[in-house]
C-alpha cells in the first residue's frame, strides 16, 4: 500500500476545480486566512478550540510548503472560504486523514450548515431542498 505522503509527492503541487469551488495549494499570501481560521472559537469548536499565536505561525509557515495543503476558492466571486489538508492521521499508522476548515463568518446568513463526518473531520456543505417523501 502506498503512503499518503507518497502519493501526494506524486501530484503535488495540484489544483482541483468544480464548478462552485477551486482548491489550490496554500500560498503565504493566505497567511490572514490561516490565522483567521485558526482562531475563530466557532471554526475550532471541535477540533481542540482556538489555536495558540505560536501554532499559528508554525501553520502560516509550513502550510506554503506541504504537500496536500490546499485554500479553497468559491469560483463565483473569487472568495476565500477555507483551507483542506489531507495527509497521514498521526492517530493511527498508516492510515490517511483528512481535516477541512471553513470560515463561519456568514456561513448560516449563506443557507450552509455544518456537519462532522468520521474522525477528525469537518465538513461544510449548503442546505439542499428535499422532495417529500411518497
Amino acid at each position: 500500500m502506498t503512503s499518503v505522503d507518497d502519493a501526494l509527492g506524486r501530484v503535488w503541487p495540484a489544483e482541483l476545480r468544480t464548478d462552485r469551488l477551486h482548491l489550490r495549494p496554500v500560498t503565504a499570501e493566505d497567511a490572514s486566512l490561516v490565522r483567521e481560521l485558526l482562531t475563530d472559537a466557532e471554526v475550532r469548536a471541535y477540533l481542540g478550540g482556538p489555536a495558540s499565536q505560536e501554532r499559528v505561525a508554525a501553520r502560516q509557515a509550513a502550510y506554503p510548503a506541504t504537500a496536500g495543503a490546499w485554500t479553497v476558492v468559491r469560483v463565483a466571486d473569487d472568495q476565500t472560504v477555507g483551507l483542506v489538508t489531507i495527509g497521514p492521521d498521526h492517530r493511527c499508522e498508516g492510515r490517511g486523514g483528512a481535516h477541512s476548515q471553513q470560515q463561519a463568518q456568514g456561513r448560516r446568513a449563506q443557507g450552509e450548515r455544518q456537519s462532522s463526518h468520521g474522525a477528525g473531520v469537518k465538513r461544510f456543505a449548503p442546505r439542499r431542498a428535499r422532495a417529500p417523501l411518497a
